[in-house]
């Protein structure tokens, strides 16, 4: 015999190969297959050589060589077939996912009106979660969108309850911190701007440190930044125009380095357009226009902002910062008598805007669940007709895991289509929300889509997808069920189907009760503020709140003019009653800090930190005639030398001070209150009036308040009161006179005294409008499941149903029998419902007025509009369950 030839083994090796094709089941039995494969192979030709006459040490020796090494071989294929196993199984999985999704497209396709049903339930609750968090996003997680974020502060100065902004002198102070990286401060507010020899306008002018800008992310699209020159006292005046202001004022110049502009009559050059979108933690937090430098001192427009050093913590920050403001000197670290602490918080962290957002965010996180429910619903209904088509699949073959993947991957689908929706609906939400925002919230204009958003709405979907697929998967029957094949369509119903369902409309029903309740309250509570007495009349009363430019009425002379003609010009309209001047209006009033000592009390040290707060106002002698107001006891303001130390003070600082309402006479004073040689300035109490809501229509006219004389004009702010005739409105004869006199000062809003109140409670109308309607969606959503679930229970019981009326029974025993079903869940889910809603309610609980928490009303007013819409919802499958004919049910089974 021929010796083979030395490749002859690369002949062997297809022949092993061939195994690759096999099913290999695991890694060690194939390795066991290849081994025992290849050891075959080793001794033939070990046998071969032996019988062309090799001993069988050499022949093995011969073999060896031949085939190479045996556990290099067995390593390298075994590798091999794995990689390919691999690649089989994937491609095994991606073609049954693939028949999976074919499947049900082509499913839900045959039962368009199901699935357009689940689609809009599931966008409601997507697209109501993703605008609200759209909102909680911008408010709460991203309120400034600064570089280094998570190192940004606020710093404000707070003495127990009381908080107020630093001064600049302060912020100057503590930019010698180690602690920060940078500390800057800010004032803005509205004021007259005229370009280009155009008609005056109202814009937001943000006055900021040279370095605000960089340090707030800012970009310049031309020009250049703010300089620390430009803060100089000699340095002439700069001003930056935001983006908006470059291109719809300015038309988009090119050349427009260097034009002049006009700011409350005072002539800036601008020196540079900064883009858009930058923030500053302003109480008036809507874009800014125009930005310039800050003034050499007074206090800021909000709280000062900082950016920690890296590894700073905020307790080490704070410490720093509170022993830099001892060092100055401690009169300017007092306000009254009052000594301030420093409190640092990140942005988002506090505001009044806070709480309402996370209740909005709450109640759609309640009406998701009620809408996943809803859907839940759906898919048990629909399963229950699956049962056979289900119970056919697996016997013939389909296991159950298969059949749960198919199942949720249908409902994947649903909430993916669910979460396009969701995302249109959401964009209409969103904007109804902008549009609808307080006045308080104007940081809302700015709220949008992101790419954070997108990625929450996605997940949400994708998350209640799997909720709700697997809940209808796993409460069905989707095993090998011979029972359901040998069955008739009209089987008896699978209890512990049905007790998942009524368990979802209880839990529908305790959720809808929690957001029912609680929309109550808040429309009891606006109720209650539209018909509170103010303590004025203001019905007819329009207010115009004018400020008056700094460079052109610095001194009180030339306010007080202006003042006068203003006033005599308003007098002059006709259909004016009466006019007058105040510096505050409602809900913009001014205030006092400190501590009152009244004459004859020794004053005591200690209650110099007991902060108490005063609202004030500056008024001539007839507002309170304008106003309708009815002085109590005394008199209003005189003509008598010592009317600079008159004042009227409300019956609530009365009877906090003195005890008692009736105190003409009696003189007061705040406790730091002394002229620069140290003598005691008293004020006397010459008139007392009833207590008003002048700050809020919230504050239940209980805050303390002093009336102060106008002699001149004070301040660079006068606010213009006009009553008029029923049936009139001075809107535009005010605006032609404020042109008649300055025509360099833009005309100010004219707006009703009444509008300025309900200003002030705007937010509890804007959470009262929403919290509404995601109340009535979440009603609505569970009678829907209620309907269900009783139609479902009549269409399984129609032989029962039929039985019952064949052996005698009622029609209204029929009724009975259907209603205390429906009747039943709906009191078992009230029961919870009303639990949830006493403990929910105390979120409510500083937004209520004229409510209590615990108010019985409004708790028995949901109750039975729970109960009212439940009966309605149980109406029509009762109506359908009296008029089943007993022979027609009977002979169909």
């Amino acid at each position: 015999m021929n010796e083979p030839s030395p490749n002859s083994h690369s002949r062997v090796r297809p022949g092993i190969r061939r195994l690759l094709g096999l099913d290999v089941p695991n890694k060690n039995s194939l390795a066991s297959e290849l081994e025992n494969e290849l050891q075959m192979h080793l001794e033939l030709r070990a046998e071969q050589l032996r019988k062309v006459g090799m001993s069988e040490e050499a022949a093995m020796h011969q073999a060896r060589a031949r085939y190479g090494p045996i556990d290099q071989a067995t390593h390298e294929i075994r590798n091999y077939a794995f990689k390919r196993e691999h690649h089989m199984r994937r491609q095994m999985t991606i073609d049954s996912f693939s028949q999976d999704i074919r499947f049900a497209f082509r499913t839900l396709a045959r039962s368009k009106a199901w699935t357009a049903v689940a689609v809009i339930t599931l966008a409601l609750g997507i697209g109501a979660n993703t605008a609200v968090f759209s909102v909680v996003n911008d408010l709460i997680l991203e309120p400034l969108k600064y570089p280094d974020a998570d190192r940004i502060v606020f710093i404000s100065r707070h003495s127990k309850n009381i908080e107020t902004v630093p001064t600049l002198e302060q912020v100057h102070a503590w930019r010698d911190a180690k602690s920060f990286e940078r500390i800057e401060g800010f004032i803005s507010g509205r004021q007259t701007l005229q370009l280009n020899d155009a008609d005056p306008s109202t814009a937001h002018v943000a006055r900021v440190s040279s370095n605000f800008a960089r340090f707030a992310g800012a970009k310049v699209l031309t020009g250049r930044f703010l300089l620390p020159d430009d803060e100089l006292a000699s340095a002439p005046p700069v001003a930056l125009v935001s983006e908006h202001v470059w291109r719809t004022k300015l038309g988009a110049s090119t050349d427009i380095l260097g034009k002049p502009l006009k700011i409350d009559g005072k002539q800036f050059a601008i020196v540079g357009v900064l883009m858009d979108g930058v923030r500053i933690p302003a109480y008036l937090q809507d874009a800014v226009d125009i930005w310039t430098t800050l003034p050499a001192e007074g206090f800021l427009g909000g709280p000062a902002i900082g950016r920690l050093a890296k590894g700073v913590s905020v307790e080490q920050g704070t410490l720093e910062l509170q022993n830099i403001l001892h060092s100055l000197d401690q009169v300017k670290n007092e306000v009254n008598g009052s000594v301030f602490t420093i409190e640092l918080h990140s942005p988002g962290s506090k505001g009044t805007s806070r709480d309402s957002v996370f209740l909005l965010a709450g109640a759609v996180c309640l009406l998701l669940l009620i809408a996943c429910a809803n859907v839940a619903h759906l898919l048990l209904a629909r399963g229950a007709q699956r049962e056979r088509e289900l119970a056919i699949r697996a016997a013939l073959g389909a296991g159950r895991a298969r059949i749960v993947r198919q199942l949720v991957t249908e409902s994947l689908i649903l909430s993916g289509a669910g979460c396009v929706a969701g995302l249109f609906f959401g964009q209409i939400a969103l904007r109804a929300i902008v549009a609808v925002r307080p006045s308080d919230m104007e940081v809302l204009s700015q709220v949008q889509v992101n790419g954070r958003v997108l990625l929450v709405t996605v997940a949400i979907s994708i998350a209640t997808g799997l909720c709700f697929g697997l809940i209808a998967a796993f409460s069905g029957r989707t095993g090998r069920n011979p029972e359901v094949l040998r069955s008739s369509v009209g089987s008896t119903p699978n209890r512990s189907r049905n007790r998942f369902r009524s368990l979802l409309v209880v839990t529908e029903n305790a959720l809808s009760v929690v957001l029912l309740i609680g929309a109550i309250m808040l429309i009891r509570t606006v109720i209650n503020l539209h018909q509170f007495n103010p303590g004025f009349d203001a019905n007819g009363v329009y207010v115009q709140r004018v400020t008056l430019p700094e460079s052109r009425y610095k001194s009180e002379g030339a306010r007080e003019l202006y003042a006068e003609q203003l006033l005599q010009g308003a007098r002059a309209i006709g259909g004016v009653e009466s006019a007058t001047l105040a510096t505050s209006a409602p809900g913009q009033t001014g205030a006092q800090i400190g501590h009152w000592v009244t004459e004859g009390e020794t004053p005591d040290p200690n209650k110099q930190e007991n902060m108490e707060f005063t609202v004030v106002n500056t008024v001539r002698p007839d507002y309170f005639s304008v106003m309708r107001m009815p002085l109590r006891f005394g008199r209003t303001f005189g003509a008598s030398a010592d009317v600079d130390h008159e004042r009227i003070v409300s019956v609530s600082l009365a009877m906090k001070l003195w005890g008692d309402s009736n105190v003409v006479g009696k003189r007061f004073r705040m406790q730091s209150q002394v002229t620069s040689t140290g003598a005691v300035v008293w004020n006397t109490v010459v008139g007392v009036t009833p207590n008003s809501a002048s700050a809020s229509l919230m504050d239940r006219g209980m805050t303390p308040m002093v009336y102060f004389p106008m002699g001149r004009v004070p301040e660079d702010r006068v606010s213009l009161f006009v009553r008029m005739k029923s049936g009139t409105a001075p809107v535009a004869e005010l605006r032609r006179l404020f042109l008649s006199i300055d025509a360099s000062i833009s005309p100010p809003d004219v707006v009703s005294c009444t509008e300025l109140l309900l200003r002030t409670v705007a937010s509890q109308r804007f959470l009262m409008a929403l919290l509404t309607l995601f109340a009535v969606l979440a009603v609505v959503l569970s009678a829907i499941g209620l309907y269900g679930v009783i139609t479902y229970m009549v269409s399984q019981s129609t032989r029962e149903i039929g039985v019952r009326l064949a052996l005698g029974a009622a029609r209204r025993d029929v009724v009975r029998l259907v209603m205390q079903r429906g009747v039943t869940l709906s009191f078992v889910g009230l029961g919870f419902g009303l639990i949830a809603a006493i403990w929910g309610a105390r979120l409510l609980q500083h937004m209520l007025f004229g409510v209590t928490t615990s108010d019985p009303g409004s708790y028995a007013i949901g109750a039975t509009l729970l109960l009212l819409i439940a009966i309605g919802a149980c109406a029509a499958p009762t109506l359908r369950a009296i008029r089943i004919d007993p022979m027609l049910a009977m002979r169909s089974e």
